[in-house]
């Protein structure tokens, strides 16, 4: 019986680690575009102006 639930306690240790691993590489990439902060309006108004369309 030790089987059965097993498993779901597998696949939801992996989900904390997964949600970690991608909060990490959104601060990551987060971090590095932060002092671009022209490029980063820039983008935005070319994104909100696609939006408009």
């Amino acid at each position: 019986m030790e089987g059965i639930g097993g498993d779901r306690a597998a696949v939801a240790s992996h989900l904390p680690q997964w949600g970690h691993d991608t909060w990490r590489m959104y601060q990551y990439y987060l971090d590095k575009t932060t002092p671009h902060t022209t490029y980063r309006w820039i983008g935005t108004l070319v994104i909100a102006a696609i939006y408009c369309l």
